[in-house]
């Protein structure tokens, strides 16, 4: 499967993006993101965006609740460039990558996770862990 582009702001997720992320970590098999609503979460900061993603799929699944979150880059290289030379992203990715199951605190799952640290542009798609 070809590298996804990571979008710059949540209005550029489409369920065909997010089905293609989701399947390259073999979290959707024989499944399709068919639409989904984006519901931003919190205002723009220097440390990126938040927002949340009800989904509707092509059939019944398990392997994924219909709400997601998604944390994106700051959509400006000035704002991404205030963080960057402290890496925060990168430990984050990290964390998930390496620690997040190995501590006893309750985080969420990490479904989809990826950067280029050349622009520091990243996205993560993360549960809810909202009720």
């Amino acid at each position: 499967m070809a590298l996804l582009s990571i979008p710059n702001t949540p209005d550029d997720i489409t369920p065909q993006w997010l089905t293609e992320a989701l399947c390259s970590t073999g979290t959707l098999q024989n499944v399709v993101v068919t639409s989904l609503r984006i519901e931003p979460i919190a205002e723009l900061t220097c440390a990126g965006q938040l927002a949340r993603l009800h989904l509707n799929f092509s059939q019944s699944q398990s392997t994924l609740p219909g709400r997601l979150v998604v944390k994106l880059h700051a959509p400006d290289e000035p704002l991404r460039a205030k963080t960057r030379p402290f890496t925060p992203d990168k430990c984050e990715i990290l964390f998930y990558q390496h620690l997040a199951d190995e501590i006893p605190l309750r985080t969420p799952h990490c479904y989809y996770s990826a950067m280029n640290a050349a622009d520091g542009k990243y996205v993560r798609i993360l549960e809810d862990l909202t009720n």
